[in-house]
């Protein structure tokens, strides 16, 4: 992808290489990798007993459809690379897999069909140093303030091209100048929008929400 400082251009990032499927130990450390494997069907719920995981689990770039099985958040020694990234997958991200603690690097779900709020729990991740990619789905509602605890994140924050709504928090706009690629705002077309406009059947607004977009303002360093 190209990038410019901050800046990240509209050719969205892909994490990770294409792998032949396999489940092997690395090193001593266990990984399972089945990208752009011509893979269909759904996502086996079965794989959540690979809990012996550390190394990745990948099966982007592949043709999964349906929803995402919660079971994957028994993966719970994994450290790094865990990707579902360009798949057919829809419904919701669940909140499972806040679980997730141990990973380093790596939490990729884009360019995907899936659909709702972020969960919250994803803010649990704070051991996360680089890629929290969520780009190209169509989440809506605000992004959770609780990305903020991810002090750790130095590189690929990415939550461009959903349908978030409200501002970006303030915890989370406190962290990007460490950041040497992060992009929030691009193609987000309902930031700055009070949430309880865009989903007044999720937010009741507090007062009556102005005929005016907020507005909101953010600066990328060089």
């Amino acid at each position: 992808y190209a990038s410019t400082g901050n800046y990240v251009s509209t050719s969205y990032p892909s994490y990770g290489p294409s792998y032949a499927p396999s489940y092997a130990p690395t090193g001593g450390r266990r990984r399972l990798t089945a990208g752009a494997g011509g893979l269909t069907g759904v996502v086996p719920t079965q794989l959540g007993k690979l809990s012996a995981l550390t190394a990745a689990f990948s099966l982007e770039s592949n043709s999964f459809t349906g929803t995402v099985p919660t079971e994957l958040a028994n993966l719970v020694a994994l450290t790094s690379g865990f990707g579902l990234t360009s798949n057919l997958l829809t419904g919701t991200l669940p909140t499972q897999y806040g679980r997730l603690v141990a990973l380093e690097s790596v939490f990729s779900v884009a360019s995907t069909s899936m659909t709702g709020r972020v969960p919250t729990e994803l803010g649990n991740l704070v051991d996360l140093e680089y890629g929290l990619a969520l780009l190209s789905n169509k989440f809506d509602g605000s992004i959770p303030t609780q990305f903020g605890r991810m002090t750790q994140m130095t590189d690929e924050f990415y939550l461009m091209g959903n349908s978030f709504c409200g501002d970006v928090p303030d915890e989370l706009q406190a962290l990007s100048s460490g950041m040497a690629t992060y992009e929030v705002t691009q193609d987000n077309n309902n930031l700055g929008t009070a949430c309880c406009t865009v989903l007044p059947a999720v937010y009741t607004c507090a007062t009556a929400p102005s005929s005016t977009p907020s507005s909101y303002s953010y600066s990328y360093s060089d």
